[in-house]
């Protein structure tokens, strides 16, 4: 009880926070008091805690090696770069990415938390990796356009975490995919985008053993329960700071007051997608009326035909009969 005073001490005197618990729903509510009581796992997929504990500038050697795991390949994170991409034109909406980070080499990634893989649509992660290629090219003020070496082009890559995968990947039981453009023709080019997808439904499903290093950052990840988390960490001290990472950023007014945002957000998603897809069925169900409609109006008409046959028939036989009289 003492815990959950002192958090609820901390949102009823400052009004900010206040005003943000406020639009909260109850659910969300009772998770951050379970959390302070020591209860709850963090969520550690939500954008303020995903970003703080891989915060490339701070933890740079984590994100390495997490990274490296997906793609299965040693890569070595330099540091962060700017998360806003460029408007092209003062009527274009500007790309806002998740994390975005140089590799040691030149090349550039970027991951993306995304709860709902619907929300991530293939177009979308090509915008992304479009923008990760121009702003190795893109001309700043005072250069010359001949002064860009496209020769000199870094691959990038796009990597998306999703909680919940799309249509696209439910047939499928791996829970990491690997995209690369290649030729029909055996003719091998390297076209530099490359994206990478993670489906955590898919690995929770699965459930593998946690063996390889990859295993073991999506197991920590997928953990809800604490009893469970208490004994991964007892496996795998290594995880124990990133583990304190996410405590301590909820006991932080920055980290709560994004913390409340980006549950306010993801509710605004959840109630959009609701709304999308009642609009979809809605619209479904009219075709679907609209089809019966029709198809009842051709068996009416068939109907009609069917009787016009035997009356026609009925008519034939009456005629035979008067002429074999």
């Amino acid at each position: 009880m003492e815990k959950e005073l002192r958090l609820w001490e901390r949102v009823r005197q400052d009004e900010t926070l206040l005003s943000l618990w406020n639009r909260l729903s109850k659910r969300v509510q009772k998770q951050f008091l379970e959390i302070d009581r020591g209860q709850r796992v963090p969520d550690l997929l939500n954008d303020t805690i995903f970003k703080g504990i891989f915060d490339p500038d701070e933890h740079g050697e984590r994100l390495s090696q997490f990274v490296s795991s997906i793609l299965g390949k040693k890569v070595t994170v330099l540091h962060s770069l700017a998360t806003e991409g460029r408007r092209h034109s003062m009527y274009s909406k500007g790309i806002i990415l998740d994390l975005v980070v140089q590799f040691e080499g030149g090349s550039i990634g970027n991951v993306e938390i995304q709860r709902y893989g619907v929300a991530f649509p293939p177009q979308r992660a090509v915008c992304y990796s479009a923008d990760l290629v121009k702003r190795q090219y893109a001309v700043q003020e005072g250069e010359k356009k001949k002064d860009v070496d496209y020769e000199k082009i870094q691959p990038v890559y796009t990597i998306v975490i999703m909680e919940d995968s799309p249509s696209q990947f439910k047939d499928s039981n791996y829970y990491v995919h690997h995209f690369r453009q290649t030729s029909d023709t055996g003719v091998e080019l390297e076209l530099v985008q490359y994206y990478d997808y993670v489906c955590l439904d898919k690995f929770r499903k699965n459930k593998p053993h946690a063996a390889g290093e990859l295993e073991k950052w999506l197991t920590f990840l997928s953990i809800q329960d604490m009893t469970e988390m208490m004994g991964f960490l007892t496996e795998n001290p290594s995880f124990q700071p990133v583990y304190d990472c996410a405590i301590i950023m909820t006991k932080d007014r920055e980290g709560l007051m994004r913390m409340f945002t980006d549950f306010i957000e993801q509710e605004d998603i959840v109630a959009s997608l609701n709304k999308t897809n009642e609009s979809k069925i809605k619209r479904l169900e009219k075709e679907l009326a609209e089809q019966r409609t029709e198809l009842d109006a051709k068996r009416t008409e068939l109907a009609e035909k069917d009787q016009m046959i035997a009356d026609l028939k009925k008519q034939l036989s009456e005629w035979e009969k008067k002429e074999s009289q």
